[in-house]
């Protein structure tokens, strides 16, 4: 009757600790976190369900992917080479402004800022992150000068054609 008692306990002590055990054995990045969490809050039911849940997400945080299907063939008369497979070609998404960039890809094409490159520990996916913003764009300051009117001397801006003190009229 021991025997079966201690392997009961033995039994109940690996169910506690299962999403401990789950984090490890999948090398989860916040498998210390998830251990805490087991062991201190384990013993409620939502404590246990939570870590529980936490160990079997996604090991490895990762910028979102969205395939594309190229047709490689598109060169070659389609009467000369049976059909081919396509390529599929794999895109992120910008972290400045979202819109999706070839992998690898060193600049965004539409907002153009500089894209890094970066890999987590133990990943086998690089993760974009954006290492400089692009220049903001420089205001003409040929439209923002004032002229001074001849006749009442007040400061105008340089587009106006009249004076908006005295009514003197521009020529041009």
């Amino acid at each position: 009757m021991e025997g079966g008692s201690i392997l009961f306990v033995i039994t109940m002590i690996a169910i506690y600790f299962l999403p401990s055990i789950v984090a490890v054995a999948r090398n989860h990045h916040n498998g210390a976190g998830i251990s805490i969490l087991n062991l201190f809050l384990g013993w409620t039911l939502i404590g246990w369900v939570v870590a529980l849940v936490w160990s079997v997400s996604s090991s490895v945080p990762q910028s979102p992917e969205i395939n594309t299907k190229v047709n490689i063939s598109a060169r070659e008369p389609e009467s000369r080479s049976p059909k081919r497979y396509t390529e599929i070609k794999k895109y992120r998404i910008c972290p400045h402004c979202n819109q999706p960039i070839p992998d690898g890809a060193v600049q965004c094409r539409e907002c153009g800022a500089t894209i890094g490159w970066s890999r987590d520990k133990g990943a086998e996916v690089l993760t974009p992150f954006v290492s400089r913003l692009p220049e903001p764009p420089k205001i003409d300051t040929e439209q923002n000068e004032d002229k001074v009117c001849p006749d009442c001397a007040e400061t105008i801006k340089a587009a106006a054609k009249v004076c908006r003190y005295c009514g003197y009229r521009f020529e041009g």
